[in-house]
């Protein structure tokens, strides 16, 4: 998505990435975390104004396109999600991941990391 010229990342991302890794076996508890964190941003930003002025240009701009602020029927739905609070600590996560001057382990370290836990879950499934 290009708008006034800056590249803003792909449409419902979210959705497409949560899809994705539930393809690969990876349960809710995870997937959630993918679903959920475009709309974590628009909770955050709505119940704290902080969080908006903490927000890079690029990030306002897809806010725009993803939905913008959230009615108050749409918060309360978001904090009836289950798993609400493991979201929104991802979401802090992402914004804590986009800082240029932290040094990050090598791609083949987290795909090892899912490798793992995606193999110890085929040895141990859970339990419904």
């Amino acid at each position: 998505m290009l708008t006034d010229g800056m590249r803003l990342g792909i449409q419902q991302h979210d959705v497409i990435g949560a899809e994705f890794l539930e393809e690969l076996g990876f349960p809710a508890a995870v997937t959630d975390l993918v679903r959920y964190h475009v709309e974590a941003k628009r909770y955050l930003v709505t119940i704290d104004e902080n969080y908006y002025s903490k927000l890079s240009e690029a990030s306002k701009q897809t806010l725009i396109h993803q939905g913008g602020f959230m009615t108050d029927p749409e918060v309360a739905a978001f904090k009836n999600i289950p798993s609400c609070n493991d979201i929104i600590q991802m979401r802090m996560w992402d914004e804590r991941g986009k800082d240029t001057d932290v040094e990050t382990k090598p791609l083949s370290y987290y795909k090892t990391m899912c490798r793992d836990y995606l193999m110890k879950l085929s040895k141990h499934p859970p339990t419904p």
